[in-house]
């Protein structure tokens, strides 16, 4: 807002301003700063990676979760591997805020056969699951029951695939 004013013999006798919306031009600034809070995220984890040495690899996934974690506010980044027999899900790197349990204790060895077959497919495919609030699936008490113990509220997991085929997952949660 810029106001102007006329003063005559000390007193304001005239005034007049301009308002501007900035709502859009604010917006558009927020955007911008995260695109590039992304592309720094991003960056960091490409320059981990080609820097890893064979033997150091577990160390720099769990620093690329960490980026992954604090870059999206999560509560937990995690990564989940499918067994060579394909019967089981089981967590393998994890990155997480103080005061939230490791999957490491409710997230190893999951049966695959217990899992939704929809949500499977979706991930062996190209997409990737959002739940917003985990008490609400009802139908999978199975799911509820290892979400409840890992303190997850939400969940947002994408598949890992290797020519084509679903080896694990990769995925952040939050509890609130």
């Amino acid at each position: 807002l810029n106001v102007f004013g006329e003063v005559e013999e000390g007193h304001l006798v005239r005034s007049w301003g301009i308002q501007r919306e900035i709502t859009d031009s604010k917006d558009s600034e927020n955007q911008l700063k995260g695109l590039l809070r992304f592309s720094e995220s991003v960056n960091r984890i490409s320059q981990l990676f080609m820097a890893t040495k064979s033997e150091d690899t577990y160390s720099s996934v769990e620093k690329a979760l960490e980026i992954v974690g604090s870059f999206s506010n999560a509560s937990r980044a995690f990564v989940a591997e499918i067994s060579p027999d394909r019967t089981t899900l089981s967590t393998t790197s994890e990155w997480l805020l103080p005061g939230i349990p490791s999957l490491f204790g409710v997230g190893t060895k999951l049966p695959i056969a217990k899992m939704n077959p929809e949500r499977l497919g979706i991930l062996a495919g190209k997409g990737s699951i959002y739940i917003l609030d985990t008490s609400l699936l009802l139908a999978e008490p199975w799911h509820v029951t290892i979400f409840s113990h890992a303190k997850v509220r939400s969940l947002f997991v994408v598949g890992l695939k290797d020519e084509g085929r679903l080896i694990g997952i990769i995925g952040i949660t939050s509890y609130q």
